[in-house]
């Protein structure tokens, strides 16, 4: 199996409007109960027993991540994964993230579109917007597989929060494969302790791990305050790889605008000019 990064890709986690109370009416939206420092909601991909196109064909494939807001209309597409070459059962390496500052509730539905990327040099990621019950539009080098669809709540309430969903093609008909979603946890190991989950990726048994520590312990719990009110507009990417001893190394990439990049700069100008109006 070859892994090969996605070529000219843009993340694309454009924040959607924040509703407002007469936007929603008496729809009550319901919160992800979640610590106030970390994403909302982590997850990450794999998919089953893709079923190819054309016949031994071996498929490059890639997943789409769009957002459905419960209070809007159109669906807009939020990231990707890399592109996994040479197998139906590819597990995808990079992860879906939603950082704290993203309006996503439990009604939230979420879409998986799967491609076969023919020619990965044309492939790219677009942030658009389109209404919910059209297909796909073509794309230049890409082959549409499937799609699957969830609500958030149901992730977070299901068993285990994995959710298998089977892909179906763009008229609902035939079952091209199944896509697996599961929530990812870190920041919950203290101690030295870890939670080891085994699964069998490509024959061979691997132990899912997250060993890290949670961002409010230690001297930062203090810190918190502070750099909630400098640190504005996260960005957050997830990425897990194999480890030599058969076991996941899970990452999390996290980069917010500092208020100070653009205040200290501009105070500095504004002291400048008073100065050279005095003389």
């Amino acid at each position: 199996m070859e892994i090969k990064e996605e070529g000219a890709s843009e993340e694309g986690q454009h924040f959607l409007p924040t509703p407002q109370a007469n936007d929603t009416g008496d729809f009550q939206l319901t919160s992800i109960q979640k610590s106030p420092s970390e994403p909302q909601l982590e997850f990450i991909l794999a998919c089953k027993d893709l079923v190819a196109p054309v016949r031994d064909r071996k498929l490059n494939t890639l997943v789409q991540i769009s957002v459905i807001h419960p209070t809007e209309q159109g669906l807009t597409r939020y990231s990707s994964t890399e592109i996994v070459e040479g197998t139906r059962d590819p597990q995808f390496l990079t992860g879906v993230t939603f950082p704290s500052e993203y309006p996503i509730y439990e009604e939230t539905k979420i879409k998986l579109t799967v491609y076969d990327v023919k020619d990965k040099s044309h492939d790219t990621v677009r942030t658009s917007v389109q209404p919910d019950h059209k297909d796909p539009l073509p794309e230049i080098g890409r082959s549409f597989l499937g799609y699957a669809s969830f609500k958030v709540g149901e992730l977070l309430r299901s068993k285990e929060r994995l959710l298998a969903l089977r892909l179906r093609t763009s008229d609902g008909g035939k079952v091209v494969g199944t896509i697996e979603v599961s929530v990812v946890k870190m920041g919950e190991i203290e101690d030295g302790e870890a939670d080891h989950i085994t699964t069998d990726v490509q024959g061979q048994k691997c132990a899912l791990v997250c060993e890290c520590t949670a961002p409010e312990s230690g001297s930062r719990k203090d810190n918190l305050p502070f750099l909630n009110a400098v640190l504005k507009n996260p960005v957050c990417k997830l990425y897990r790889f194999p480890t030599s001893d058969n076991k996941w190394m899970r990452v999390r990439e996290q980069m917010s605008e500092s208020a100070l990049s653009f205040h200290v700069p501009k105070e500095l100008i504004s002291l400048h000019i008073k100065e050279d109006l005095c003389r």
